[in-house]
């Protein structure tokens, strides 16, 4: 049976994405789910953070966006395994990105001086 490893994420940047290495940029990215909650009728929301191993293109790509922008991310899931100094068995879950846009930049909040004529 034939099998499928592809992951479609719109979230927003954690934080600023960083050269590890000269072909691999990593970061974190956040998507939320909200839901309105029958019992309290209140708003609730979850967010998940995921992270990103961008390589090479992917990387440049990744490489252009800054914390806080709305980006798409098109990858797979990948789980690295490693054992620790102290011989601990250790498991990372991300996403090896293999394209990204952006979806969006947040607007920079409009300074307004109390001396400044309101333009109404």
């Amino acid at each position: 049976m034939a099998s499928l490893n592809r992951v479609l994420i719109i979230g927003n940047l954690g934080r600023d994405p960083e050269m590890k290495t000269d072909a691999l940029a990593v970061c974190s990215v956040a998507t939320t789910e909200r839901w309105l909650d029958k019992q309290s009728d209140e708003w609730k929301s979850k967010t998940e953070w995921h992270n990103l191993k961008a390589w090479r293109y992917a990387a440049e790509k990744l490489m252009r966006c800054e914390k806080g922008w709305t980006v798409y991310v098109e990858g797979k899931i990948v789980t690295d395994k490693w054992t620790d100094q102290e011989g601990n068995d250790k498991e990372r879950v991300s996403i090896d990105v293999q394209d990204v846009k952006v979806v969006a930049k947040p607007q920079a909040a409009a300074k307004v001086d109390a001396d400044d004529e309101m333009p109404f």
